[in-house]
């Protein structure tokens, strides 16, 4: 049977996966593997609930998965599910962060709704099913994402590390030393370092590692002294307060970073209440 479409349905693979199970077994996969709900749960935690050991909810869990997996073997849909994501990966660098690949495929296949971490589970689900590309779950470092490369994922590692341990503090430079390093254009190189919870965005915008005091000011002094670099002029405490607040999480008020301006010596009164950088 020939499908007459260029894009799966995915809710409708996973409904089809998941037809012949029991209610236990796809209670369990569903818990698992978040195919109703955002969160997933812990083989402990299902274990608890079912009054099962963790071993036990594993093997009933694997043995779901087989049979799931045989429901979709000669399955078109399936095999054209497996195919649009390599193609998408192969076009956009053979890795990408999970939420980014999950809203490409939304807006390429013309998926409605707004469940979009369910629509993320269902399509790694899918994928871990039919042997697709690979998911790389999240860590404390690094976001969920995908690849069809070992090696593309090699150098990506590669970059993050280069940037981090970067000794100048410039996006600029650190692009210009990885492209020739690797020889990769700035598009894949920025892709690959996306999947980098360090990889971050600063209060103005700029691109870089997140020990970088430009991107990731953590203190009212590193706020402070980032907004007088920015302006490039001395300016008044209320005012330096001001932005320190539109940059910031948390609001301070303009005595509290008066204080910060004297007690640190990178900053130098000019004339009353006016503070520039010392140069």
């Amino acid at each position: 049977m020939s499908i007459d479409k260029n894009f799966p349905d995915v809710d409708g693979l996973v409904g089809l996966a998941l037809r012949s199970r029991d209610d236990r077994s796809s209670d369990i996969l569903n818990r698992r593997y978040g195919l109703k709900r955002s969160d997933t749960s812990t083989l402990e935690d299902i274990g608890g609930d079912l009054g099962l050991t963790r071993e036990r909810v594993r093997q009933i869990e694997a043995k779901a998965m087989e049979v799931a997996r045989e429901e979709l073997r000669d399955n078109e849909e399936a095999r054209l599910f497996v195919r649009l994501v390599h193609d998408y990966l192969n076009g956009v660098g053979s890795i990408r962060r999970d939420d980014f690949l999950a809203n490409d495929l939304k807006s390429s296949w013309g998926i409605s709704g707004d469940k979009d971490a369910i629509l993320r589970n269902r399509i790694k689900f899918l994928s871990k099913l039919l042997n697709g590309p690979t998911v790389v779950y999240e860590t404390a470092d690094s976001h969920a994402y995908w690849h069809n490369n070992s090696s593309v994922e090699k150098t990506a590692l590669k970059l993050i590390g280069k940037l981090h341990s970067h000794r100048k503090p410039d996006f600029d430079s650190f692009l210009y030393s990885a492209a020739n390093q690797f020889k990769i254009s700035e598009l894949v190189i920025i892709n690959c370092l996306s999947i980098s919870k360090n990889f971050m965005i600063g209060p103005y915008g700029d691109l870089g590692s997140g020990n970088w005091l430009h991107i990731n000011p953590k203190t009212v002094r590193d706020r402070t002294y980032l907004v007088l670099i920015r302006a490039g002029r001395p300016m008044h405490f209320g005012d330096i307060a001001k932005e320190v607040n539109s940059i910031g999480k948390t609001s301070r008020s303009a005595a509290t970073v008066h204080n910060e301006l004297i007690r640190d010596k990178r900053f130098v009164l000019v004339k009353r209440g006016v503070y520039t950088i010392n140069a």
